[in-house]
């Protein structure tokens, strides 16, 4: 039998975040765990690419934290990684996973790169755009 995909609506995914508040597992610790789980997931899928570049988007609230984490094991991983931001308030969950990846960069050879959303649309224009 095949594999059933199946997308979460935002009111599943906030009774199940909710859920596990009141079990006592704190934000920080799931963002890390679904980032985490989706770099398994992607480093699987894309085990036989040569010289792998990520490009991640990434929101300002609490799912951009998860986008963050997956972008930090890419770069650990020796991946190449773009993380394109979008909004403007992030939460105290992405800043602190920018933070974590600012740190990543400063320590290691790790390739890592942030633009914003309004830097990528602008080189993604043509040259007499203007």
């Amino acid at each position: 039998m095949g594999r059933r995909n199946y997308v979460i609506t935002a009111e599943e995914m906030r009774r199940w975040e909710c859920a596990q508040r009141k079990s006592g597992i704190s934000a920080e610790v799931m963002v890390e765990s679904i980032g985490a789980q989706l770099w398994r997931h992607l480093a699987e899928v894309l085990a036989d690419v040569a010289d792998p570049h990520a490009v991640v988007l990434a929101g300002s609230g609490n799912n951009g934290a998860d986008a963050l984490v997956l972008a930090r094991y890419a770069a650990v991983a020796g991946w190449r990684v773009t993380i394109v931001s979008f909004g403007t308030k992030e939460s105290d969950l992405r800043l602190l996973e920018r933070e974590r990846l600012q740190l990543v960069a400063a320590e290691s050879d790790a390739r890592i790169r942030f633009i914003t959303a309004a830097e990528k649309m602008t080189a993604c224009l043509p040259a007499d755009a203007n």
